[in-house]
């Protein structure tokens, strides 16, 4: 009863009898893994274990099979194929096999990743590469940065409409000497005014080690501070109209001469500044680099590894990282505990938690339902050391849970997994305060 004498909702009570029907959890265990042969671009796989009774110590791999046609998924411990299914570049989701399903998702972004190659020869050669998919990475001279012109800088934000999702390889020249087509704004463009200090070719799909079909393309320039030449803070676009079939420097000539679709996509938004991302009159010479543009493409022979492991199973021979020495206490809780300080705490503590892993914890009710989810970060390099999760009986939305029987998985990152049941009586009190 509450002070006006009516009966208080809750989950629970003498009027509100709430029926629990076991049935299977809507929620799902899941494992990532990384690619482990093919060109890395951005492509992830997850797997999520849905059936549990199923699952075992297993290493697996999923292949994009030659031909790009199929996919498959070999169980790489005992050596079978347990699956073979059709499918393409655009990702793959397994049928369920061994209780899980495997997914991979193709890289997030077109462009994927852009590098600049260091040392190493030809066009693209290098014994290292310098990351400047941020966009706030100057080069390896620490005098210019390459990025785009529209904030945030990172990535995201390059105009790159390449449904083909090819690679490209942009070299920055010491003098601006290549001719190029001016911005248009999508209509046909003339030859700009000035020249570049850039040129591009065009690497292929799938073909990043093959210089067989690297094609040397157009470039397009946008005076953005209108100085009539190529400054810090203009902007470089990737036209694909072979350079070579173009006859530069004839009056008149227009991007359709080549291309009278006028379809080639516009790609980039390439924009060189100073290291600081200053802009305005460039001083010669350039340091110069080659900067190597990835498609994010998925490509026969990628292939994606993971390991899938039983509840309670414990890879390796660490004894202090043993799941199954996670307890819940005190079980049952009744009514209150000796951790509680004041009487409006409610605490359970779940000790034992291997405090050097990611742990997540989550407890559901019989009737299968996600009722509350705690995530704890590793905190110690230890693998002995030990630490504790705190449930304060509350759901997810804060409001208190009832008297029942709930289920609990606790998830080591590394390490396993271990369920287990958990008993919590609360007093009428409780059940009033909402």
């Amino acid at each position: 009863m509450n002070q006006v004498g009516e009966v208080t909702e809750v989950l629970e009570s003498a009027l509100t009898v709430v029926p629990a029907t076991p049935k299977g959890s809507n929620s799902v265990f899941g494992v990532t893994g990384k690619q482990v042969a093919g060109d890395v671009v951005g492509a992830t796989i997850s797997v999520a274990q849905v059936q549990s009774s199923a699952i075992g110590d297993s290493l697996y791999h999923v292949v994009f099979l030659p031909g790009a046609t199929a996919w498959a998924v070999i169980n790489v411990t005992t050596g079978d194929t347990l699956a073979i299914t059709p499918g393409d570049d655009t990702g793959f989701t397994s049928p369920v096999v061994d209780g899980f399903i495997a997914t991979v998702t193709p890289a997030p972004n077109n462009p994927s990743l852009i590098h600049q190659l260091l040392r190493g020869s030809g066009l693209t050669g290098a014994a290292d590469s310098l990351n400047m998919s941020s966009g706030d990475v100057s080069d390896s001279s620490g005098t210019v940065l390459l990025s785009n012109y529209v904030s945030p800088y990172d990535i995201n934000n390059f105009n790159f409409q390449d449904n083909v999702q090819h690679d490209y390889l942009l070299r920055m020249l010491p003098n601006a000497t290549e001719p190029a087509w001016a911005y248009a704004a999508g209509s046909p463009s003339s030859q700009a005014a000035f020249n570049v200090p850039w040129e591009v070719y065009d690497l292929g799909a799938c073909t990043y080690q093959n210089p067989s079909d690297d094609v040397k393309m157009s470039i397009m320039v946008r005076d953005r501070d209108a100085s009539g030449n190529y400054s810090f803070g203009d902007a470089v676009y990737i036209r694909r109209i072979p350079f070579a079939s173009v006859a530069w420097g004839t009056p008149g000539i227009q991007s359709t001469d080549y291309n009278a679709a006028n379809d080639d996509q516009t790609l980039g938004r390439f924009t060189l500044y100073t290291a600081a991302r200053g802009s305005g009159p460039i001083t010669y010479p350039l340091p110069g680099g080659r900067f190597r543009v990835r498609g994010g493409r998925l490509c026969a022979g990628d292939t994606f590894e993971f390991r899938t492991l039983p509840a309670g199973a414990a890879p390796g021979t660490i004894v202090g990282n043993d799941i199954n020495k996670v307890r819940a206490v005190p079980n049952p809780y009744y009514a209150h505990s000796q951790y509680e300080l004041t009487q409006f705490d409610r605490v359970m503590k779940f000790t034992n938690i291997p405090a050097s892993r990611n742990v997540t914890l989550r407890i559901f009710n019989l009737a299968g339902d996600l009722v509350r989810t705690i995530r704890r970060s590793a905190s110690a390099g230890d693998d002995m050391s030990r630490a504790e999760i705190i449930w304060d009986l509350n759901t997810d939305n804060r409001l208190p849970v009832g008297s029942g029987i709930y289920i609990y998985r606790v998830e080591a990152e590394g390490v396993g997994a271990k369920t287990d049941r958990i008993a919590v009586f609360v007093e009428k009190e409780r059940l009033d305060n909402f």
